[in-house]
């Protein structure tokens, strides 16, 4: 049965049709769909004078800073960044992991530095 806005009313039957959901049916799975949830990447926010860093660009400090060994300078003028936003992401990512065994950032953006504490590989095997 059906009623409009108008007033006017329906009444009728017809057959379910055959792929129509039934009730407690789970599609997804029986299309082979897995959902998962994660976090969503932070992103950078720009607050006037300045602007945050963002998860990937947390993981690309990481990664300059211990894959590529470059200094805390080198990265800061690559990326066009103080010198104290670099040292403080590597020291809080290394904290992090310390304390907690992860970095949120680095999680959140599936790095391989996850789990681990970053730091440079000595220079001319000094």
């Amino acid at each position: 049965m059906i009623v409009t806005k108008n007033g006017a009313i329906g009444y009728g039957t017809f057959r379910e049709i055959p792929w129509h959901k039934r009730e407690k049916e789970d599609i997804l799975a029986n299309v082979g769909i897995k959902v998962e949830y994660g976090e969503q990447l932070q992103e950078p926010i720009l607050k006037g004078t300045y602007k945050t860093v963002g998860d990937k660009e947390h993981v690309q400090i990481m990664d300059m800073y211990s894959a590529e060994n470059l200094s805390m300078i080198d990265i800061c003028t690559k990326l066009d960044r103080s010198s104290r936003t670099i040292k403080v992401h590597i020291d809080s990512h290394n904290r992090a992991v310390q304390r907690s065994g992860f970095c949120a950032a680095c999680k959140r953006a599936q790095s391989a530095y996850a789990n681990q504490e970053v730091g440079r590989a000595c220079r001319n095997g000094k």
